[in-house]
């Protein structure tokens, strides 16, 4: 008896060990990663990191399929200054993957709340999500994380209210005394935002250590591909037999169908398909879908209506509370304003050219000016909320 307890505790002793000095592993070697943000090891970031190195196959592939992206989402993130380190986000958050939804409506790549993606021009309807396009999901999360971060000037506090909300972190600061500190909020955070941290942390972990887990990335070779434009009623998996395509691949390159189905619509929709393949496409032209055989549907399906999802743009300071029109003014020795909605005469010269800074949007130049964000596309003809440093816009006096 006496032999089997010591064997026991033995096995104990060698099993914490091994946890002790696994944790040490990890917590020495981000914290000798270089990089525009500290990203510290903690216990709650041990089980993502085992999610990746438990899961090889899945992670090597996950790791291919980001670094082949790589590129575009540089120039994303250099437009609005956004660290690096963040760009391995979306890895932790969704695995890399277009098709992934929580149950709280969030998703995509960035799983990026519905209230946020209707405020940045995405289309979410009963057939299109828009969400699920690696580039136009990628551009929204980083232009939603430069204006949280122009309220708050931490990007750790900007990824918390993206995880969360505005309000939410800042009631969590007026709970610490009004810190505006990430550390020093932690713990008044909600699981949502404490669990971005700790997702980012493991992902920026796996990215730079897989190979001493044995992982390797997986080589993601490009295919050429064409668009062209559908106005017609069309199903994927129809239009991927007739090319004699994998329905699963093709699905891929079209994320945004949700059901694999492409409404009618008058203005059309991108259609992606293999370049190899363009003296072919006529073929698929003459395929007849209709999706309600007894009905005759010549609309596009309706938006979705999420009546009790207010869609606001926090940089605006007309829709801040309180507190967050308090965190302006002792964040960056501003007052905010209140927007001037009153419509301009465009028909005279009466305006001056206003110059796009680096990782300004069309919110934070509104509210310097003392205009509106609809002002502001009409004056310079914007269609959604994207523009360039550089660019120059219209501000009628």
């Amino acid at each position: 008896m006496k032999k089997f307890l010591l064997v026991i505790y033995i096995i104990c002793v060698h099993t914490a060990c091994t946890q002790a000095s696994t944790d040490t592993l990890y917590a020495f070697r981000l914290a000798n990663l270089k990089g525009e943000m500290q990203l510290l090891y903690s216990p709650e970031v041990k089980p993502f990191i085992h999610t990746f190195i438990t899961n090889k196959n899945t992670t090597s592939v996950m790791l291919g399929n980001w670094a082949s992206d790589t590129t575009f989402r540089d120039s994303i993130f250099k437009v609005y200054s956004i660290p690096a380190e963040i760009q391995t986000l979306a890895m932790g958050m969704s695995n890399y993957k277009y098709d992934v939804q929580l149950a709280n409506g969030n998703a995509g790549y960035w799983l990026i709340p519905y209230q946020v993606a209707k405020a940045y021009g995405l289309k979410i309807n009963s057939y299109v999500d828009e969400r699920r396009d690696v580039k136009l999901a990628t551009k929204v999360f980083a232009q939603s994380l430069a204006d949280y971060y122009f309220i708050y000037k931490d990007w750790k506090l900007a990824l918390a209210a993206y995880a969360s909300s505005p309000a939410a972190v800042n009631k969590s600061i007026r709970m610490a005394n009004s810190s505006i500190h990430y550390d020093s909020i932690r713990k008044f955070l909600s699981s949502e935002a404490q669990q971005i941290i700790n997702q980012l942390t493991a992902s920026v972990y796996i990215k730079n250590f897989h190979q001493e887990h044995g992982i390797y990335m997986q080589h993601i070779k490009p295919i050429p591909l064409a668009k062209t434009m559908v106005y017609q009623w069309m199903n994927l998996d129809d239009i991927a037999s007739t090319l004699l395509l994998n329905k699963e691949d093709f699905a891929k390159m079209n994320p945004i169908y949700k059901k694999r189905i492409i409404p009618k619509n008058v203005l059309g929709y991108e259609l992606i398909y293999p370049s190899s393949l363009k003296d072919s496409l006529y073929k698929i032209f003459v395929l007849d879908y209709q999706p309600y055989p007894n009905e005759d549907i010549r609309g596009e399906a309706p938006e979705l209506e999420f009546k009790n999802i207010p869609v606001k743009k926090f940089t605006d300071t007309a829709e801040l509370d309180s507190s967050q029109k308090a965190l302006l003014k002792t964040n960056q020795n501003l007052k905010p304003k209140e927007v001037n909605t009153t419509p301009k005469n465009t028909n005279t010269k009466n305006y001056k050219i206003y110059i796009v800074k680096k990782g300004q949007s069309l919110g934070i130049i509104a509210n310097q000016n003392h205009v509106s964000v609809s002002d502001l596309r009409k004056w310079n003809n914007i269609h959604g909320n994207t523009i360039y440093p550089g660019q120059k816009l219209k501000i009628y006096k």
